[in-house]
């Protein structure tokens, strides 16, 4: 009893319990005021916002669908469309809330601000999204090329938003940052349908010149994949108590290792053949007086 009075004295004498009756009626005034107008609104939204993702998925099927009949790389057809279609979802969004009542210009401002931090937080994805950009609308490469750049060689198998994979000739896959790609020299070995095979081989000064020309030409002569134009060119390309020769052979492109190692190994053979020697092993002798 006595806790009872002393809890009594402690409570101050102005307060009152919560008057939930007169939430409950604030609650049905509002219902019976703005209820049928919110509740329009929200269908109206929602119908915005279905009405405008059909719109968005179409939009996308289109774009896909006329950059494939124009035999654009499918990359890109599908790089435009996701732009496209994130694009209008974000407008379809901004207006559906904008219907609901929710100022959409401190929303565009929230999205702004909010941008801006994961801007700053992933400038090394954003740097990566800017190159793949560049790579897939100039297609320095195309998905099939063989290509070297970014410290690798190999496939291209897909040229991604923010990165570009490739196969190298022995199976790996290299996944390559695009900012890397395009900050760096790109060769790009099967632009061109034919290419040159550059061979060298050191032989003797013993051996006679007309020799070897003769002997290197005849080896790419004979090689059926070896193109006739160009024509094939054996040069001196060092001599300095040796003779550096250079065979130069041009082919189709597909057909570029096939024809260098063919030619290696079909010179070896015929080195052997004709007796075309290395260089005289030298051993200078100096006598102390």
């Amino acid at each position: 009893m006595i806790h009872l009075l002393l809890l009594a004295e402690t409570v101050p004498a102005n307060t009152e319990p919560t008057d939930w009756f007169k939430i409950y009626d604030q609650a049905r005034h509002w219902v019976a005021e703005n209820g049928l107008v919110f509740l329009r609104n929200l269908l109206v939204a929602a119908a915005i916002f279905v009405i405008g993702r059909m719109i968005a998925n179409f939009t996308r099927r289109i774009i896909i669908g006329l950059l494939d009949a124009r035999k654009i790389d499918p990359t890109v057809s599908r790089f435009a469309a996701n732009i496209a279609s994130t694009v209008i979802m974000i407008m379809v969004i901004i207006t559906a809330l904008g219907q609901l009542g929710i100022p959409t210009a401190q929303f565009a401002a929230l999205i702004a601000a909010a941008g801006l931090a994961i801007g700053l937080a992933l400038q090394g994805n954003l740097s990566n999204f800017a190159a793949g950009f560049l790579l897939i609308f100039f297609r320095p490469f195309k998905k099939g090329d063989y290509v070297g750049g970014g410290g690798s060689e190999g496939i291209i198998d897909e040229i991604g938003v923010f990165t570009t994979m490739l196969t190298t000739p022995d199976n790996k896959l290299i996944i390559i940052p695009n900012s890397k790609l395009t900050a760096d020299n790109i060769i790009n070995y099967t632009a061109h349908d034919k290419r040159r095979v550059d061979l060298t081989f050191i032989v003797g000064m013993q051996n006679p010149s007309p020799l070897v020309r003769e002997l290197l030409l005849g080896v790419a002569s004979a090689n059926s994949k070896v193109l006739k134009t160009p024509v094939s060119e054996a040069l001196v390309k060092e001599c300095n108590g040796r003779l550096v020769w250079e065979l130069r052979a041009w082919c189709r492109t597909e057909h570029y290792w096939d024809v260098y190692f063919g030619l290696t190994d079909a010179v070896g053979l015929e080195f052997v053949a004709r007796g075309i020697g290395g260089p005289i092993p030298v051993q200078l002798v100096q006598i102390a007086k």
